[in-house]
């Protein structure tokens, strides 16, 4: 069974899986709802297929009915509990991540393709960063873009308008600040806390003043 493994990181529970299976054998013995069903009969990749499955097979181990989760319109996921959800994939790997805070993760494959899209995602402030040519740390920028859009879930913002500062050295796992600020609107400030490996980058963003005090 290719359940990596599963943890409590930084005010979120976090569950991973690497993709080895049919899509038949992914299906099996898991409940998923009427709304996800139609989704994966409705796209003709089949990695796709594979990859909802696959999150839905994760959320199945670790105690998530698929029956809890709903989309809202910008196609953000929410749980009906009150708990907030946020799930990716990258190359093969799915990643589950719930809180009692909003929440959003991402997980990339440290992938030289990366910086194609840099312009795609860059804040003008981080142009400057000196060592923005390292690829590990230009996969924990776009990931962590990711995180924060999923966190988000609004269509009127850019992956472009947050500002992340990212340390000096990265180490296996830790944090790093980010930052959104729209004209006529407040301020808001993330923490980013991220974890790394040879092949991948996870990070998952939330926002600061919805944290307890104990943050």
């Amino acid at each position: 069974m290719p359940f990596i493994g599963e943890s409590y990181f930084y005010h979120a529970r976090i569950g991973r899986w690497k993709i080895e299976e049919t899509e038949s054998t992914l299906r099996a013995g898991i409940d998923v709802s009427s709304a996800t069903m139609a989704r994966i009969n409705s796209s003709k990749s089949s990695s796709r297929r594979a990859e909802i499955l696959a999150s839905r097979r994760l959320m199945h181990r670790m105690g998530i009915s698929d029956h809890n989760v709903i989309y809202s319109p910008q196609g953000k996921p929410m749980m009906r509990n009150g708990m907030y959800i946020s799930i990716s994939h990258s190359h093969g790997n799915v990643c589950v991540a719930t809180s009692e805070y909003p929440i959003g993760i991402d997980i990339q494959k440290i992938d030289r393709k990366i910086k194609n899209v840099l312009s795609w995602f860059l804040h003008p402030k981080e142009s400057n960063e000196k060592r923005r040519d390292e690829l590990l740390r230009m996969a924990l920028l776009w990931s962590g873009k990711e995180a924060l859009y999923k966190l988000e879930g609004d269509d009127r913002i850019s992956m472009r308008d947050f500002q992340i500062r990212l340390p000096s050295s990265i180490d296996r796992e830790g944090y790093f600040p980010a930052i959104l600020h729209r004209k006529g609107e407040k301020t808001k400030i993330y923490r980013m806390y991220y974890s790394h490996d040879d092949n991948y980058v996870m990070v998952h963003a939330l926002r600061i003043e919805k944290l307890s005090e104990e943050y």
